[in-house]
């Protein structure tokens, strides 16, 4: 159904499934979310790159895959197709293989590890100020501004839910890559549905 063929007078609230991933970093684009809540667990990407290869031939795109294991690309960009393009981190012992490929390429992030403390000391301050907060005090804005664990999302939206028990319930909508529940929020019962995807 078409969001525009609905008439606004019309239209009643209905099933809207707030569907997101867990990570809301300052920079996903690029970067996968690494934040952990023990300092002790981080893994460093000092000098790492993360580059964008266009795919421009059948050849390489053969390339590029058969390269993947031995030189242990970390893809950000999972879709492979020739004419488009991938997000890959290559470690710093990898990168002078990793060129000598002749793969089209740009360095979108010369050396993440800065970038990444800087979110972690983000992240760091924004866990304390939730931490004096009730989760259903907490808005969607607010919540969306740090990174928090899958258990940490399912149970702020277990306390939306509570909240407003009356015109909203939980939902499933399948399993993620990990075999993890993909849940969100089904507000009112009227026929018409409104899907809400945020990644």
């Amino acid at each position: 159904m078409r969001l525009s063929s609905i008439s606004p007078v019309s239209l009643s609230l209905t099933a809207v499934a707030l569907v997101y991933l867990s990570a809301a970093s300052l920079f996903a684009e690029a970067l996968p979310a690494t934040v952990a809540d023990q300092p002790s667990s981080f893994v460093s990407y000092d000098h790492h790159r993360v580059v964008r290869v266009n795919i421009q031939s059948e050849d390489q795109l053969r390339t590029l895959s058969e390269n993947e294991d031995p030189l242990q690309f970390d893809y950000f960009t999972h879709h492979k197709t020739i004419g488009g393009s991938v997000d890959i981190r290559v470690a710093p012992e990898h990168f002078a293989k990793f060129q000598e490929l002749k793969l089209n390429h740009k360095v979108l992030i010369d050396n993440p590890q800065p970038l990444l403390d800087q979110e972690r000391k983000e992240n760091e301050r924004y866990r304390q100020e939730q931490r004096m907060k009730k989760r259903s005090e907490t808005s969607a804005e607010e919540w969306f501004k740090g990174y928090h664990t899958y258990e940490e999302n399912q149970n702020w939206l277990n306390s939306l839910v509570q909240s407003h028990p009356m015109i909203s319930s939980l939902l499933t909508l399948g399993k993620s890559h990990q075999g993890r529940d993909i849940t969100g929020i089904k507000i009112g019962n009227g026929p018409n549905n409104v899907v809400i995807i945020g990644e």
